[in-house]
């Protein structure tokens, strides 16, 4: 089942992103969530919020606003 997550821009538009699977919810505070370590290029580290190890597992947690924020970050074109 394909779910949909939306999100208005700072300039009005709305935007959204299509996830095909979720595989699981969960809720976390903020002091859970660590900063994300220095690996890869300074460009990809601004999309992600922080880390959360779960269990033998990382999460990455991407922030979704600041993505939406520039239209070249997910490679969508101007519309008119």
């Amino acid at each position: 089942m394909t779910r949909a997550l939306s999100s208005p821009r700072h300039d009005g538009e709305q935007v959204g992103l299509l996830v095909d699977a979720v595989q699981e919810v969960f809720y976390l505070y903020q002091g859970e969530i660590e900063q994300s370590p220095s690996v890869g290029n300074d460009d990809a580290l601004k999309f992600i919020q922080g880390v959360y190890q779960k269990e033998d597992e990382l999460v990455i947690l991407l922030e979704l606003n600041r993505m939406f924020e520039r239209n070249d970050a997910l490679g969508i074109e101007a519309m008119n």
